[in-house]
């Protein structure tokens, strides 16, 4: 996830888009019912959310899950 935030944007909420759908599908749960790599996710992205729309990730050929 670290490394993934570090990707010049859209590259970068292409690529986290996934990631954040699942974890807002998984719903808030304290810090300690969750591993270190799932709260530092959620952690980065309320920070920065990732904000790329699912038409801009389909045109560079990041992401084709959901819409959105």
């Amino acid at each position: 996830m670290p490394a993934l935030d570090r990707l010049p944007e859209p590259h970068r909420s292409c690529a986290l888009r996934g990631i954040a759908e699942e974890l807002e599908e998984q719903g808030r749960v304290p810090w300690y019912g969750m591993s270190l790599g799932v709260y530092r996710a959620r952690q980065i992205l309320d920070e920065r959310p990732a904000t790329a729309r699912a038409g801009v990730c389909s045109r560079l050929g990041t992401f084709s899950g959901r819409s959105g």
